[in-house]
């Protein structure tokens, strides 16, 4: 999905841009860099015995990508309804890209 943006627009976007936009104001719960930070602290507090912390960050991170693969297939179900979506580009402007996904 992503991908296909990137090559009708010829740049790279945020899946949070496109999510707000054509999901009026639905958006990510954290970014990327969150899921890194939790990742490494899962590891460490797994090295050092913290059993909490590390069920704590693998949650954290579950939870995260679970809204993320959410958040995508609404974007694709959105895309497929309607025949384009919808993303905020760099001045915070709605833009709209035709699309031909199917189900």
């Amino acid at each position: 999905l992503m991908v296909d943006l990137e090559q009708r627009l010829g740049h790279r976007l945020k899946l949070d841009a496109v999510a707000s936009a054509t999901l009026g104001g639905l958006s990510k719960t954290a970014d990327g860099l969150d899921a890194i930070r939790w990742w490494q602290q899962a590891s460490q507090a797994k090295q050092s015995g913290d059993k909490q912390t590390w069920a704590d960050r693998l949650g954290d991170i579950a939870t995260y990508c679970c809204h993320d693969v959410r958040v995508t297939m609404r974007v694709h179900e959105f895309g497929v309804r309607n025949g384009h979506v919808k993303y905020l580009d760099r001045n915070n402007r709605e833009q709209q890209v035709p699309v031909d996904w199917k189900l």
